[in-house]
């Protein structure tokens, strides 16, 4: 009897040791499924930590671009301190800019005028020589018509001291007989109203064909 409860003894206490050898490599249900649980709770941690770390090289990045854009424009307003430019500055400025560029419009317009003269004188010698009488056009016609009136008004001008100072005595036929002095100074003004027409003087023989 003894011996029997001693080898039952054994046996409980061999099955005993080897279920706790089992647990060891075979976990019990609760235990598993803790460690599954900390196995995902890592994979996720480290799928994490992967997107974090490459999120903050990106900001670093970012952080990098913007300090140097700082700098810029702390360089560029330090610049724009240092420069002597109030507001009685930039009004002068824009004053003398207006003023270049009026001036700079009024020799355009001078010169236009000049070449425009150029061109009608050249016409008008043509037409005057019989070379031009088919290139008449209208505006060309009203251009001359608009310098020979202003070149008339200007001779009339000067004609007025004459036509008002005539002096000398009449002849049979009741015509003033002007002094030689009066005569010749109406003869240069003459002269200097037919330069400005740029007419051809009558007693010159005609062009040669």
């Amino acid at each position: 009897m003894v011996a029997g409860k001693k080898s039952s003894s054994v046996g409980s206490g061999g099955s005993a040791s080897f279920l706790q050898s089992f647990g060891v490599y075979f976990p019990s249900p609760p235990r598993l499924r803790m460690e599954l649980l900390e196995h995902k709770i890592l994979k996720e941690t480290i799928a994490i930590v992967s997107f974090l770390e490459k999120e903050i090289a990106f900001k670093d990045k970012d952080l990098v671009k913007l300090s140097l854009k700082i700098d810029g424009l702390k360089a560029e307003n330090e610049r724009f301190e240092a420069l002597p430019l109030n507001k009685k500055n930039i009004m002068d400025q824009a004053t003398f800019l207006a003023a270049e560029t009026k001036k700079q419009k009024r020799n355009l317009q001078k010169r236009n005028q000049e070449n425009r003269k150029i061109e009608l004188k050249v016409f008008l010698d043509k037409i005057l020589n019989g070379e031009a009488l088919g290139e008449i056009c209208v505006d060309d016609l009203k251009d001359l018509i608009e310098i020979l009136e202003k070149r008339m008004d200007m001779f009339e001008e000067r004609l007025k001291p004459f036509r008002g100072s005539t002096s000398g005595t009449k002849d049979e036929n009741g015509f003033i007989k002007e002094e030689m002095g009066t005569n010749s100074m109406a003869v240069e003004a003459s002269n200097e109203a037919k330069e400005h027409l740029n007419l051809p003087d009558l007693n010159e023989p005609p062009p040669e064909e």
